[in-house]
């Protein structure tokens, strides 16, 4: 009984899409070639690190241009531009 299924299994297998494969030689072909995320990573990185120093450009941009009424009082207290300058990027340091 069991061998006449299985003759009529093996008769019938690829009508029915009943196809053996050597998955064993698939899995290890799939395993061996990796994607390198070790770039995709780095460049990345870089991407985050270089949007968040124009975000930081840009708000320090928008602080000068809401002090310029300030910066000008500076000017008129008798501050030359190095002078004002400089307090400027001190204080952006301290920022």
């Amino acid at each position: 009984m069991r061998a006449g299924i299985e003759t009529a299994l093996l008769r019938t297998r690829r009508e029915m899409g009943f196809v053996f494969q050597a998955i064993r030689n698939q899995q290890l072909q799939s395993a061996s070639g990796t994607t390198p995320f070790d770039m995709l990573f780095l460049s990345l990185s870089f991407f985050v690190i270089l949007a968040a120093l124009l975000l930081v450009s840009l708000l320090m941009k928008l602080g000068l241009d809401k002090r310029v009424e300030q910066l000008g009082v500076l000017f008129a207290q008798g501050y030359s531009p190095p002078q004002v300058r400089r307090l400027l990027i001190q204080e952006h340091f301290l920022v």
